[in-house]
Formats: structure tokens, sequence, C-alpha cells
């Protein structure tokens, strides 16, 4: 008898602009394309016609993935808008999954602790403690501390002794809060769409209706930005 052939691994479009645009094709832990932006305000021009391009040459995704924030109004519509006409028009599931989770899942191996930030305004910071598990088409993140409005004088606990752990975003950059976590490893920067499309397999897929972005700020505290304003110290 001749064995069952293997499920084929979807291939996975992942969407991310809550801080610029952070953009992959995957399939499994594979990926094929991958581009990154840091301006927000470019995120719009270059987000559709990459995607259009790798379409052409690999074909229409299995599934979206798009990160839902925390993140700037603007910026993260976007990212939310485009997932939801793409699934329409290609017929494809959407997952939404958090930005924070999703730099987790790029930063950490099984078994890691990070603690994912994002900028805010003034002297708060988006923050959250993530465990992540399994590999591959298995991977997962397990909240450990939910992300919510931080100040900057915070410092996280509330993980099993001995973990590795991590830091992204802003504050992996800011030498008083990593100096309060001895040993942990600063990663400012990672490939949040990378983790996005890490854990698309698992994620439950939703109608892309109920797709909702979480803003760091309401968009009427847009005006407050100005030099200095939303950059750590």
């Amino acid at each position: 008898m001749s064995a069952p052939a293997a499920k084929p691994v979807p291939l996975v479009l992942a969407i991310d602009t809550a801080a610029g645009l952070s953009l992959a094709l995957a399939r499994g832990s594979d990926v094929l394309r991958r581009r990154a932006t840091a301006a927000p305000q470019t995120a719009d021009v270059a987000l559709l016609p990459t995607i259009q391009a790798w379409v052409r040459g690999a074909g229409v995704p299995d599934r979206i993935a798009v990160g839902t924030g925390p993140g700037s109004f603007t910026g993260t519509r976007v990212g939310i808008v485009a997932a939801k006409t793409l699934a329409w028009a290609w017929s494809v599931p959407v997952v939404g999954i958090s930005s924070l989770e999703a730099d987790a899942a790029a930063a950490g191996d099984p078994g890691a602790v990070v603690v994912a930030t994002a900028e805010l305004l003034r002297d708060e910071l988006y923050g959250g403690v993530y465990r992540c598990w399994g590999a591959g088409a298995a991977a997962g993140v397990e909240v450990l501390v939910p992300a919510e409005p931080r100040r900057l004088s915070w410092v996280p606990a509330g993980w099993p002794a001995g973990a590795r752990l991590v830091v992204t975003g802003p504050l992996a950059a800011v030498p008083a809060f990593m100096a309060a976590l001895p040993g942990a490893e600063a990663h400012p920067d990672v490939f949040r769409a990378c983790g996005l499309a890490r854990l698309a397999p698992t994620a439950a897929p939703i109608d892309p209706m109920a797709l909702e972005p979480q803003y760091l700020r309401p968009a009427t505290r847009a005006g407050e930005r100005g030099p200095g304003h939303g950059h750590l110290e």
C-alpha cells in the first residue's frame, strides 16, 4: 500500500503596516519574498504593486496573515484594508495577528521569552511579554503579560526562571531598560512579516469584515506628534 500523499504546505502572504511596511511571502519556514520600509507614509505606495509582482511570479497565496497593531492610525489601517480586499478578491482565508505577537515569533526560538515593545507618544510605550513554542507549521506564541500602554519605567516580569530572554522594539535600544533585565538579548529590529507567516498556519481564519486594527493612539492625537515626540531617549 502506498503512503498517503503529503499535505501541501500553504503559501502565506504576510502584511503588516503598523510601523512602516513589513511584507513577506512564505511557504512553511521558507521565505520566498520579503520587503520592508521604515516610513509609514510610503507603505501604501509600495504595498499593492509589490504584492501584484509577487503573485505574478508565485501565484495566489493560500492564506493571508495581517498584523492588527498596535500601530499608527493611518498606517495600521492600510494593511487591514489591503488584507480584507485581497481576501475577498482571491476568496482565500485571512487571519489577524497582534503585531507584537508577530515580533515575538520572529525573534524567539521555541522556549524563548520575548518582551515586545512598540513606541507611543511622549513617555509611554506599548509592551507585552510572550513565550514562543513549537517550530515550523506548529509554531505559536503564548501571552504571558498582555500588551498594553506602559510607562518608560516599566520593568516586565512573569516568566520561567532560566528562560532565554529577548527584547524587541524601541526598548531594546534603551540601556537603562536592558540593564534591568540581566542577560536579556537586544533585538530592536525584527522582520515582523516573517513572524506573521510563522504564526499564520495555526491561527484561526476570521471573517474579513471582522478584522479590526488596534491603535497606539486615537487619530485625534496624531497632531501632537512633533520634534522629539514618539522617540525614546
